[in-house]
């Protein structure tokens, strides 16, 4: 289910496919975003950081769950 946030306000909206706003030209999955996000944190850094220093990767499952007031 598509979720609209209001980058001001921080106010969340939940649309289903079908009842996106017009002005709506692409919506992702949160398992994309998810992905894209996994990716950035696995390699900030670098490619070698990730394999041996392993500094500044955070796990993102940890991170939204944070988000989402679910993990302390």
């Amino acid at each position: 289910m598509p979720r609209i946030v209001n980058a001001v306000l921080g106010e969340c909206t939940d649309y289903s496919k079908d009842d996106l706003p017009e002005w709506i030209d692409h919506a992702y999955s949160l398992d994309y975003l998810m992905e894209l996000a996994s990716d950035n944190y696995k390699y900030k850094g670098g490619f070698w950081n990730s394999l041996f220093k392993q500094e500044m990767m955070k796990p993102v499952l940890v991170l939204y769950l944070q988000m989402q007031g679910q993990e302390k």
